[in-house]
């Protein structure tokens, strides 16, 4: 078995062979055939009442982007373990990767973290084999960071997962398995720039970690110090201190703190086959446009998963997603642009979100949305990729993300719907719980092949 991949080119052909062991195979039933799943005290759930359930839910609030709104929404209170083993081996950063087959991924394979399973799997309430690498991140263990992030505030009821990385000493564990690769850190940050290879949950756990350990010299875009490109102003905002910043960082959380207080979403459960709006039948559940998404049934065979077999629910966007991250340069230093998002499912109403998030059909009501659309068209495209929401609860959502600069001088004022923070003032806001959007993180994480080139 080889020890490590150190291309791009072998790290595809890796998740490729992964892709055909898996004998991946699933299909659409009807509620009333899935083996384990029922509706039951008015929501879907698991007959042992754990992994998660789709529950119904209606908002009063005094935001717009929120009030009034009733949809199905994926309750699992449960804290899931997202990690990343790190070992730094003969002056080689690398990273223990899976090759994970999800029935809602784009391509079935995508490249996970070393761990991503729930409590109720690595607990083996499916019965199935245990969750390989779980011992190096439990509470005993010294790790590299450690933090709780949330999950899509549209779609999830208050879900967050534990993102952490552990650098080891040495060589490392052997790699369990053909699921199991270590690889170059290089290589795999630059695949963050390739459509539907590296899923969210692994781009959730890399850019949140320390960039220090990600790169080849432990000073995050150092290859570009002195240069004048894309690079050299990530360098530069990624060092800058708050008193060149248009938001001190205090400022910053007041802002949020702000949008939060004025948000004020009082929640109502609502019974999943009565929910204003939206048409419940045997076959799945769609609001009565079918504009926003679906709860669908599927049966499922992955050999390479604790359990080769088995049915579950899935929700399916009816559009692809179009998320951007506006950066400019204010007052010399590059800015990002961060949009207040009010999402039903957040804990804390309001957390910090990419600039722009809309469907491709979406009506254009939001008025800070509105005009960003169009001044994006006139700014540089630093990063463009296609990429799948996790597909262990989600069907095929495609979502665009895009990095784009716009040009210095151009108006884009932040108001109070938004604020700009500098790179430095990003990485402060990753290490608090709830502060940056699942979104948010996943279009952060086109920053991080920049670690290794200029």
């Amino acid at each position: 078995m080889q020890d490590r991949l150190d291309s791009v080119e072998q790290i595809l052909d890796w998740r490729s062979k992964q892709l055909s062991l898996s004998a991946f195979h699933y299909e659409r039933i009807p509620l009333s055939q899935c083996r384990a799943w029922r509706l039951a005290d008015g929501r879907i759930e698991h007959s042992t009442r754990r992994f998660f359930s789709v529950a119904g839910i209606a908002a009063a609030s005094a935001s717009p982007a929120v009030n009034t709104q009733s949809q199905p929404i994926i309750d699992q209170p449960e804290v899931g373990t997202l990690a990343f083993l790190l070992r730094h081996l003969d002056g080689q950063c690398d990273v223990l990767v899976q090759a994970k087959t999800e029935p809602g991924n784009v391509g079935a394979a995508q490249l996970a973290p070393t761990v991503q399973a729930t409590l109720s799997n690595y607990n083996r309430l499916h019965g199935g084999a245990p969750t390989r690498y779980l011992e190096y991140f439990d509470i005993t263990t010294d790790t590299t960071s450690d933090q709780l992030q949330s999950e899509q505030g549209t779609r999830f009821l208050a879900k967050y997962n534990r993102n952490a990385t552990r650098e080891i000493v040495g060589s490392g564990p052997e790699p369990a398995g053909e699921a199991w690769r270590w690889c170059g850190m290089e290589p795999l940050l630059a695949l963050l720039h390739h459509d539907y290879v590296i899923n969210t949950d692994a781009r959730s756990v890399l850019v949140a970690s320390p960039w220090e350990s990600l790169g080849p010299d432990g000073s995050p875009f150092s290859f570009a110090r002195g240069a004048c490109n894309f690079g050299a102003d990530l360098f530069t905002s990624h060092g800058t201190q708050d008193d060149k910043a248009v938001h001190n960082f205090v400022d910053l959380l007041d802002r949020l703190s702000a949008a939060r207080l004025s948000a004020s979403i009082v929640l109502c459960p609502v019974p999943i086959d009565s929910i204003s709006g939206w048409i419940f039948e045997d076959s799945e559940i769609a609001d009565e446009g079918r504009s926003r998404f679906r709860v669908g049934y599927h049966r499922i065979q992955a050999l390479d998963r604790e359990v080769p077999r088995w049915d579950q629910p899935l929700l399916s966007d009816f559009h692809a997603v179009n998320v951007v991250l506006v950066c400019q340069r204010r007052g010399g230093v590059l800015h990002f642009l961060l949009r207040h998002a009010v999402e039903i499912g957040f804990r804390e109403g309001v957390q910090f979100g990419p600039s722009l998030q809309l469907t491709a059909t979406e009506h254009l009501r939001d008025p800070f949305q509105r005009p960003l659309v169009d001044l994006i068209e006139e700014g540089i495209v630093h990063a463009d990729v296609w990429a799948s929401d996790e597909g262990g609860r989600f069907d095929h959502n495609r979502v665009r993300y895009r990095m784009v600069q716009l040009p210095d001088g151009l108006e884009c004022s932040d108001g109070p719907a938004a604020s700009w923070a500098t790179l430095s003032q990003i990485r402060k806001l990753l290490k608090i719980s709830g502060a940056l959007t699942n979104e948010a993180r996943s279009v952060l994480s086109l920053l991080l092949p920049y670690l290794w080139k200029a």
